[in-house]
Formats: structure tokens, sequence, C-alpha cells
């Protein structure tokens, strides 16, 4: 039974980067973006319950960041 994360960003810049830490500042998930859709969809079956950061790095705009409360 997959479990899956979406993330969309509040702006209209779909080139970048979007990556996702752990508790402990370790990077989980890097996703390079491409003129995507405007969202991706990560995975996250196999990631524990728990808090995580993400950091959406844009080409032409500025660095959004936040949080993730992950509770399967």
């Amino acid at each position: 039974n997959k479990k899956w994360l979406v993330i969309t960003p509040t702006t209209a810049e779909t080139e970048g980067m979007i990556e996702l830490y752990d508790v402990h500042g370790r990077v989980v998930k890097t996703i390079n973006l491409h003129n995507s859709l405007g969202k991706e969809e990560i995975n996250i079956s196999d990631w524990q319950n728990g808090i995580y950061h993400y950091r959406f790095i844009c080409v032409h705009c500025n660095t959004q960041s936040g949080k993730v409360v992950i509770i399967k």
C-alpha cells in the first residue's frame, strides 16, 4: 500500500530543486524540477513517521521552506 506526499510550490516557477530533510538535517530526497506541472509526487511508503523539512530552490524566485508532518 503506497503512500504519497504531493508538494506544490506556491510559485509559478517550475524550474529548480526540492530538498527534503529529516529532523537530524540529513537530506532524504532531492528532486530536480525542469518545467514540471507545478507539483511533485513522492512515494513515502518506506519513510518513518515524523517531521520533515523541505526547501524549494527555484531559478528565478526566492527560496521557500517549511515542514511536513508524516503520520501513517
